[in-house]
């Protein structure tokens, strides 16, 4: 097989013209080509500072951190946000993402998106969260109402829910209920050092629940109950200590805190690390 591409992103470098040999049949040809090719499921463009690690759970970590970035006049700066998220976006391309998961700030997300003539695909995934200044279910709504006809194959609209213990439990049956009537992609923060599945299942009423379960460190029945589970290993790392250590577990692979910890390639890394060279983890990246 011959691959014939006006531009070649590989290992962070950029060919023109290029040709790539590869086995199968057939001739192709691309604008743009970006190895190796990793999904991203789970990244926040707009955290560029999360204080000290070494925490027992999420709730611990959130009221005691001392963070130097005022994060609120951050999240309140949509063209700040923006550059961050296409900062991100470039960042990912240029280490081989071509599928990214983007929660935050949906203002300034979109943004980026669209100022940028190449990037990777995104799925767009804002961030409920109860704490003022964080968005809430009916602007959301509100919004995506306006948005009408925007998703297509390179961009997906989803949902995110910050956790259990940071956002009300009706915002999340009911972000729940929307994102089934929308089929929209639904996360959430789960299980950060305290076990929330059973809380989680017993919210929104059902046992197959088909959610995104981002970083689900405890010993529990992910699979089971729908779960698909993300591993950001060096986000757990720091801030826990550990991580998940069953690879069966794992659905994909997320990059967490992108302009701290790096993009994608950093992860995969870290995973290797962890769990040694094995191909399913190449297969989850």
């Amino acid at each position: 097989m011959i691959i014939e591409a006006g531009y070649v992103v590989y290992k962070g470098k950029l060919l023109e013209n290029a040709k790539l040999e590869l086995p199968g049949k057939g001739d192709y040809y691309f604008e743009t080509v970006i190895v190796p090719g990793f999904s991203d499921s789970h990244a926040h463009p707009q955290v560029i500072d999360v204080g000290r690690g070494g925490w027992r759970n999420s709730i611990e970590w959130i009221r005691n951190r001392e963070l130097k970035v005022n994060e609120a006049s951050l999240r309140a700066d949509v063209e700040l946000s923006s550059k961050l998220a296409k900062v991100t976006l470039l960042l990912s391309a240029l280490e081989g993402t071509t599928l990214i998961a983007m929660v935050g700030s949906l203002k300034a997300n979109l943004r980026a998106v669209n100022d940028l003539v190449r990037r990777p695909r995104v799925v767009l995934m804002p961030t409920l969260m109860s704490i003022k200044g964080w968005d809430r279910l009916e602007h959301i709504k509100s919004y995506y109402s306006s948005l009408n006809g925007i998703e297509n194959s390179f961009l997906r609209l989803g949902l995110f829910i910050h956790s259990i213990s940071l956002t009300d439990a009706l915002e999340i049956v009911k972000a729940y209920e929307y994102s089934r009537r929308r089929n929209l992609p639904l996360g959430i923060h789960l299980s950060e050092g305290k076990p929330e599945l059973k809380r989680l299942i017993s919210l929104i009423g059902t046992k197959q629940a088909n959610i995104v379960g981002v970083h689900c460190i405890e010993n529990e029945d992910y699979n089971s109950y729908g779960i698909k589970v993300v591993h950001c290993p060096l986000s757990n790392l720091y801030l826990y200590r550990r991580t998940l250590g069953d690879v069966e577990r794992i659905a994909a692979l997320g990059s967490d805190w992108p302009l701290l910890t790096g993009s994608m390639l950093n992860q995969y890394k870290a995973a290797l690390r962890i769990h040694g060279k094995r191909l399913l983890l190449l297969r989850k990246a």
